[in-house]
């Protein structure tokens, strides 16, 4: 298999973005991709780095990170399989404003700036989708906004536990500093509502994880109920 086939394979079916493009981008876009393998805790790039090109996940899973002037860390996306970011940079050629780092072994592809401009030359329609998959990501950004106005301290938690949760039996890479940044209030508070969550019997927590273990019960916090630390 070539390797824009097996760009292709991987895109299939696992990112709406991708396939909402015509078939002469994507195949553009497979041709020019660079894939990359990283190991855990490795950067994509870093917050200020210059920009480099627009990037899709192939295997596994990026966090998003921006970083506060007190050094706080905020997760803003976390990306997975078919999933693509660095948009912004793309556009308009400033620096990242985020660190982007590998949670576990992942393989990623990147399109870089120069090829974005040659494809985009023929096909103009590209910028475009671009600029759409930016809006994508302020909406969501926007909502997380939303709720950190309007959600419990509690749901916050809850609901950002859940988001960067992978579905699976792995646990939730994420500091507690991280957390409490990400949910918009100080780390005392998130350690309360961690320990509150863990008595309850929702989740586990680790050395710079937590694992969920009740994902039933805490999208019922995220909703905004009382978390009781009895069992129901």
């Amino acid at each position: 298999m070539t390797k824009e086939a097996q760009f292709l394979a991987a895109m299939q079916g696992k990112s709406e973005w991708f396939a909402s493009l015509a078939d002469p981008i994507q195949v553009q876009l497979a041709a020019a991709a660079q894939v990359r393998r990283l190991k855990d805790g490795e950067a994509v790039y870093r917050q200020g780095d210059a920009p480099d090109g627009l990037y899709a996940m192939l295997q596994g899973r990026v966090r998003l990170i921006a970083w506060s002037p007190g050094g706080v860390g905020c997760l803003l996306l976390l990306a997975a399989e078919g999933m693509w970011f660095g948009e912004v940079s793309t556009i308009d050629a400033a620096p990242r404003q985020q660190d982007a780092i590998a949670q576990g072994a992942c393989q990623v592809a990147r399109i870089p700036l120069a090829a974005i401009a040659e494809i985009a030359a023929q096909q103009p329609e590209l910028w475009r989708h671009i600029g759409r998959l930016a809006c994508t990501h302020q909406r969501q950004a926007i909502s997380h906004i939303q709720d950190l106005l309007s959600l419990p301290r509690a749901a916050r938690v809850a609901k950002v536990l859940l988001a960067s949760s992978a579905g699976d039996d792995a646990p939730v890479a994420m500091t507690q500093d991280e957390l409490a940044g990400t949910c918009g209030m100080g780390r005392q508070t998130a350690n309360a509502i961690l320990g509150t969550l863990e008595q309850a019997g929702m989740v586990r927590l680790g050395y710079r994880v937590i694992w969920i273990l009740d994902a039933e019960r805490l999208a019922r916090v995220a909703m905004g109920e009382i978390c009781r630390t009895n069992k129901e």
